[in-house]
């Protein structure tokens, strides 16, 4: 399947790795492991954000500034958290480890909310 976004690298794909869709998160005292904005349109910009909870959880929130687009947010379940440190590049990390059905779900929401 083509995606409507691009990604440098493929990601991973294990059985075990899953995402649940939950209720908006404050990332109040989160670590932010990624972010990513991506524009298609002048009006629209929209972004993927990532963070690792204290209780080593991965949310990803999927938002954008224009109050028109509904934001959602997922917990990936299935990857050790220890394992994306390997990911790591200077002060970010890098797409690598980001799970294939979380860029699926990612432009999947981009492609409802814009067009």
């Amino acid at each position: 399947m083509e995606r409507f976004t691009y990604w440098d690298s493929k990601g991973p794909t294990g059985k075990t790795i899953c995402i649940n869709m939950i209720d908006d998160f404050d990332a109040r005292g989160l670590r932010r492991l990624y972010d990513r904005t991506d524009t298609f349109s002048k009006k629209n910009s929209f972004n993927i954000t990532i963070w690792k909870d204290r209780k080593d959880r991965l949310l990803a929130r999927f938002w954008s500034r224009n109050i028109y687009i509904d934001w959602e947010s997922y917990e990936i379940i299935g990857m050790k958290t220890e394992s994306i440190s390997r990911f790591r590049e200077k002060d970010r990390y890098t797409e690598e480890w980001i799970p294939e059905r979380l860029r699926d779900a990612y432009d999947d929401w981009i492609i409802y909310e814009d067009w």
